[in-house]
């Protein structure tokens, strides 16, 4: 679709990974799986999501070639929403992980700049208490 648009060469290859002026071919670097389904949409107008294809991916290639999901047929568009949530769920779930982590690190700091603060307390003043009364 966006290919019809473009007038200039510079334009054209924005889009396309390759083209020859020559022969007016095009190449676009793309999955084949994909390409091979969108390629019968546009022909019969029929979209499907394959089963070993990636639900991810799939979106991705949509994107690229400026095709709705809306186009899936219902029972593949069922399947297609349902692996993109699962995809989301388990990203929120990273990211709780990874945010987890940052926590227990500044929990871990934390103690540590407590000890250090205990530590220089009992060094510096040995009169603030028993640790340091015992050190000096």
């Amino acid at each position: 679709g966006q290919l019809r648009f473009c007038q200039t060469f510079d334009e054209i290859m924005k889009i396309c990974d390759d083209y020859d002026v020559t022969s007016n071919e095009y190449f676009f670097d793309r999955n084949p799986g994909a390409f091979r389904t969108i390629l019968t949409f546009l022909r019969a107008g029929k979209l499907r999501l394959l089963r070993e294809m990636c639900a991810l991916s799939f979106q991705d290639e949509l994107l690229y070639w400026g095709i709705e999901d809306d186009n899936l047929e219902w029972c593949c568009r069922r399947r297609y929403l349902q692996k993109i949530e699962e995809f989301a769920e388990m990203n929120a779930i990273e990211e709780d992980l990874v945010e987890g982590e940052k926590l227990v690190d500044l929990v871990e700091v934390s103690k540590c700049n407590r000890f250090m603060t205990q530590l220089r307390d009992m060094v510096e003043n040995p009169q603030s208490g028993l640790p340091g009364k015992i050190f000096a």
